[in-house]
């Protein structure tokens, strides 16, 4: 395949160029008014409203972002342990999407381990953490090299995108991102790849960015019409799915009732988590799904007009089954 062209890419979306221009997030009222600070800053789940955004009219076209998940392609028992036939098979999965697509994936046992032991991105960046920062940026980049390779194996002309330099946070929460660059590689057919990261922090210093943050940040700023969450599950159970009688949902939304550990509870009161991100995305119009990675054929299956075994995640309101 010609580098600079995705299968289903059609030659619109290598001609659209971006408009130029800086504005805030939409506000309640869809107005390109600056947030307040409370939705700006809050710790306690997703903001509000999304981020500031160097933004364009979105990509012509389908326009799928897959999130890869860092549980999914990495071994959660040990640090920095690829698991090369799963990233591998989800990459061909990749290549075979119509349309344009961008990635991002989790860090898992590359990033997550190292910033747990050093309090990174939990309170105020101090001197003394530095070196763990830039051990963090390191490892993360090793795994998205990974990524990269994989993609460019299946046949996907893959381009890095890292956080670190396009994100600011502010209280370990994004504040802005420069999302031109990621959208200029969609445009002229490349499968831009970003990842969870550490990022300059306007409160703490230096703050963590999830990779499930950055997806819902993407995939509005790009226009996505699909966001697709790979997990090592077939989706969203009613309870955990490693206890007998579990039972997958084919559809929630946020005052479905799921069984958190020993706890019922509305899924809103996981908001922090990755459901939190599903849901605001899917109440932003983007269809949204959580399928197994370790099932890539789904995300195909799903990509070319299927309905795959997993779940689809709805907007409060919506059917659910």
């Amino acid at each position: 395949m010609r580098v600079g062209c995705v299968p289903g890419c059609s030659d619109s979306h290598r001609r659209a160029r971006p408009a130029v221009g800086r504005y805030r997030a939409r506000g309640p009222d869809h107005s390109r008014s600056r947030p307040s600070v409370s939705h700006r800053r809050s710790r306690h789940g997703p903001p509000a409203t999304p981020a500031t955004f160097i933004n364009v009219p979105p990509i012509p076209g389908r326009m799928m972002v897959v999130k890869i998940g860092g549980s999914v392609i990495t071994d959660k028992a040990e640090e920095k342990v690829l698991r090369h036939e799963v990233l591998g098979g989800i990459a061909r999965a990749v290549a075979r999407i119509p349309g344009a697509v961008a990635v991002v994936h989790g860090a898992g046992s590359y990033g997550h381990p190292l910033a747990k032991r050093s309090g990174v991105g939990t309170a105020p960046h101090e001197n003394d953490r530095a070196g763990a920062v830039a051990e963090i940026s390191r490892d993360v980049r090793e795994l998205n090299l990974h990524v990269l390779n994989a993609l460019l194996k299946a046949g996907c002309p893959a381009i890095s995108v890292p956080p670190s330099a396009t994100v600011i946070a502010e209280d370990g929460r994004v504040a802005g991102v420069h999302i031109d660059v990621l959208r200029a590689w969609l445009e002229r057919g490349f499968v831009p790849v970003t990842f969870g990261d550490v990022v300059p922090d306007r409160d703490i210093g230096v703050g963590i960015i999830s990779g499930d943050e950055m997806m819902y940040h993407v995939a509005l700023a790009a226009g996505a019409h699909m966001a697709v969450f790979l997990s090592d599950v077939d989706g969203v159970f009613d309870r955990d799915p490693s206890v007998h009688g579990a039972v997958l949902l084919t559809s929630v939304a946020p005052d479905s009732h799921v069984l958190f550990g020993e706890v019922e509870c509305d899924v809103t009161g996981a908001l922090e988590g990755k459901l939190g991100w599903m849901f605001r995305l899917a109440g932003e119009g983007v269809e949204t799904w959580m399928l197994n990675g370790l099932v890539p054929e789904r995300l195909v299956d799903l990509a070319t007009g299927g309905t795959p075994r997993g779940t689809r995640i709805l907007a409060e309101g919506g059917e659910r089954g």
